[in-house]
């Protein structure tokens, strides 16, 4: 298996011994190889390379693989001058004055959070699901930070917002791995979205939402402290964002 995948199954399955090999060699080597099939791929773990990498030559390095599809122009795959382009747009949406204007909407999730365990200890519970109640209250801080939508998972977990969120966080293992490996024209082509994609229909959700939104603030004139309304104030006159 590791002849044909390489370290892919170990990557994506996060093997007690690959996690500790990880740590290992990150703690002896300054670099070190990853095969991605029989596709070697260079890890740097030295300070002084990454930070050469990442400042001084980033403009060589920036690029990452490409992907297909619509993912190709999120932040963290878009390549050359559509990368600029996002940047540019994102690195002012993200200043400490603009991200403090979010902090009510943060605390009235955190008052829900507060609420919700309160009425489990008055209900009789002695233990709550952890994992569970943190990621209500993460969907909940996304909901309300970047749409100023508040979908209170705590007591509507079966709200879409929250379930299309968690089917793309938790996509199978199987899919991720063949999204690694499969031949770029598999990844281009209309099989792949519809049978194999991660994303799918859950992504079409959050354009879908997301849209319906603009539209809504762009006739009623409305404007929220939310990340898509930073977006939306940082809008061309070409009608691109």
């Amino acid at each position: 298996m590791t002849l044909l995948l390489g370290s892919v199954m170990a990557l994506i399955c996060q093997t007690y011994k690959w996690c500790l090999i990880g740590l290992i060699v990150a703690a002896m080597a300054y670099y070190y190889i990853l095969y991605i099939l029989s596709k070697p791929t260079l890890t740097v773990a030295d300070p002084q390379l990454i930070k050469q990498i990442l400042v001084k030559d980033f403009n060589i390095f920036r690029n990452r693989p490409k992907v297909s599809g619509g993912n190709s122009l999120v932040m963290s795959h878009a390549r050359d001058e559509d990368w600029k382009r996002i940047r540019a747009i994102a690195n002012p949406t993200f200043t400490p004055r603009k991200m403090r204007k979010m902090y009510a909407l943060i605390d009235r999730c955190c008052e829900d959070f507060i609420d919700s365990l309160d009425k489990d200890v008055s209900n009789g519970m002695n233990e709550v699901e952890l994992k569970q109640l943190m990621s209500a209250y993460t969907m909940d801080v996304i909901a309300c930070c970047a749409f100023a939508t508040k979908i209170n998972t705590y007591a509507d977990p079966n709200n879409p917002f929250t379930t299309k969120g968690a089917n793309i966080s938790n996509a199978p293992i199987w899919k991720r791995m063949l999204q690694m490996t499969l031949p770029t024209f598999i990844l281009s082509s209309n099989i792949y979205p519809k049978i194999l994609s991660t994303v799918g229909s859950n992504a079409t959700f959050f354009v879908d939402f997301s849209r319906s939104l603009i539209k809504k603030r762009r006739n009623n004139n409305e404007k929220h402290n939310d990340f898509l309304q930073l977006l939306m104030n940082s809008e061309r006159s070409d009608g691109d964002i």
